[in-house]
C-alpha cells in the first residue's frame, strides 16, 4: 500500500509540472486538456488538485504584476494568460481585473466596456453598440461585452421596427426603408431584417 501510494504521489506530481510546463510554455489547450483527461483515478489528483492549481495561478499572478510594471513582459502575452488564468475561476476576478487594468493596451477598452454598458443601461442602443464592438479581444471583459453588445443589437432593432411601424402605418413606406437602409451596419445580415423590408 505505501508502495503504490509513493508511485501514485510521483504519478501526481508528475502531472502537475507537467500542466505548469505547458502553461508557460502558452499551451494552454494541451494544459486544460491533461486536467480533463489524465490521472483521473489517482486519489491525489481528487484531493489535491484545485489546492495546487490555485497555488500556482497565484504566484503566476504575482510574478505577471511584477514584470508588467518592469516592462519584462509584453501587453499581449500579460493579457493571453490573465484571460486563461480567468477561465479557471480559481483566482478573484478584481485581482485579475486591477492588474488587466494598469496594462496601457487595455485601458481603452475598459473605457468603451464601461460607456458601452452605461449606454445600454440609460437604452441608448445605438451608442452603445459602437461601443461595445470595440472592446478587445484580450479584455478580461470581453465575454460579457459580447453579451451587451448582442442585447444592445436586439434592442436597437426592436426599437427601430416600432419605430418603422409607425412610419409605414401613416404611409411613409420610402422613410421607413431609408431609416433600415440607414442602419445596415448595425442590424447584419438578419433574417428579421429582410422580412420587415418585404
Amino acid at each position: 500500500i505505501c508502495l503504490s501510494g509513493v508511485y501514485e504521489y510521483n504519478k501526481y506530481n508528475k502531472f502537475i509540472t507537467t500542466f505548469k510546463t505547458n502553461f508557460t510554455d502558452y499551451k494552454f489547450s494541451e494544459a486544460n486538456n491533461l486536467l480533463l483527461t489524465k490521472e483521473n483515478l489517482n486519489p491525489f489528483k481528487l484531493f489535491m488538485m484545485n489546492n495546487d492549481i490555485s497555488k500556482y495561478f497565484n504566484t503566476k499572478v504575482t510574478a505577471l504584476s511584477e514584470d508588467i510594471q518592469n516592462k519584462n513582459i509584453s501587453s499581449e502575452n500579460a493579457l493571453i494568460q490573465l484571460k486563461e488564468i480567468q477561465r479557471y475561476n480559481l483566482i478573484a476576478y478584481d485581482e485579475l481585473y486591477n492588474i488587466s487594468a494598469s496594462i496601457d493596451l487595455i485601458q481603452d477598452s475598459t473605457k468603451n466596456y464601461n460607456t458601452g454598458v452605461d449606454y445600454f443601461n440609460n437604452r441608448k442602443y445605438l451608442e452603445a453598440v459602437s461601443y461595445l464592438k470595440n472592446v478587445s479581444s484580450l479584455d478580461l471583459n470581453y465575454s460579457e461585452s459580447l453579451i451587451y453588445l448582442n442585447n444592445s443589437r436586439s434592442k436597437f432593432k426592436e426599437d427601430l421596427f416600432a419605430y418603422c411601424d409607425n412610419l409605414v402605418s401613416n404611409d411613409y413606406y420610402n422613410e421607413a426603408l431609408s431609416k433600415i437602409s440607414d442602419n445596415s451596419d448595425i442590424l447584419g445580415d438578419d433574417i428579421n431584417v429582410k422580412e420587415k423590408i418585404i
